[in-house]
């Protein structure tokens, strides 16, 4: 499975008006394309920042879709005056999901610029010892993980039901965050953290799991 990312930057009092251009055109236009698997929408609503992302169940079916992706592009921007950062395509090397994705959640997102030769055991820490240690702790509702291998720019995004528990297990996995980048090579290491707003995940999308904690999970192979 594969995403293509988009962050944005908006007024935070205008961030009620985008995340409903987000469910009500964004997301509805794009899931008319083939090959559409869901997607997703995060806010930071102090500082009006947002992540908009799309799955495809293969990347021939995301690089069809590339028009769409502009054409919601220039529409937002149009529409609610945000501002596009940064956009960018991810392969899915990890998708777990604790049952049915659910809104509000809060997530916390750590991204590194990996050496490419490091990639591949980058993500195999990642889903040999992080899904699992994520996945314990209370509160935990998915993990989510993307590689463009291009560029070595890896993002691993755990959600959870609430700030109270994102913010429980953050010490716990801060030794882990600190690993992993140093077994893929990077220099520095972001964190941010999210509320996720709308989310929408197709049944039978390919390389997401729908699991109990405990069970072993099944991700998406690498290409």
């Amino acid at each position: 499975m594969y995403a293509r990312v988009t962050l944005v930057k908006g007024d935070p009092d205008n961030l009620d008006a985008a995340i409903a251009n987000f469910s009500e055109r964004v997301a509805p236009a794009a899931s008319k394309a083939l090959g559409y698997a869901g997607s997703f929408l995060l806010v930071d609503r102090e500082t009006g920042e947002g992540a908009g992302g799309t799955y495809w169940d293969s990347l021939e079916a995301m690089n069809a879709a590339e028009q769409i992706g502009q054409e919601a592009r220039r529409q937002s921007t149009e529409s609610t005056g945000t501002e596009i950062l940064d956009v960018d395509r991810f392969e899915i090397f990890v998708a777990d999901r604790k049952g049915e994705p659910t809104v509000p959640t809060f997530s916390r997102q750590t991204q590194i610029y990996a050496d490419p030769a490091k990639v591949n055991d980058a993500i195999a820490f990642v889903r040999s010892v992080v899904l699992a240690n994520v996945a314990a702790h209370d509160g935990y509702r998915s993990l989510i993980g993307g590689v463009n291998r291009m560029t070595g720019r890896v993002f691993v995004t755990s959600n959870w039901e609430s700030a109270a528990a994102r913010a429980a297990s953050d010490q716990a996995l801060s030794s882990q965050r600190r690993q992993a980048a140093d077994i893929a090579g990077a220099a520095s290491i972001r964190v941010d953290e999210w509320e996720v707003v709308f989310v929408e995940i197709k049944p039978s999308a390919g390389g997401i799991e729908l699991r109990g904690v405990g069970e072993q999970a099944r991700s998406t192979p690498t290409a």
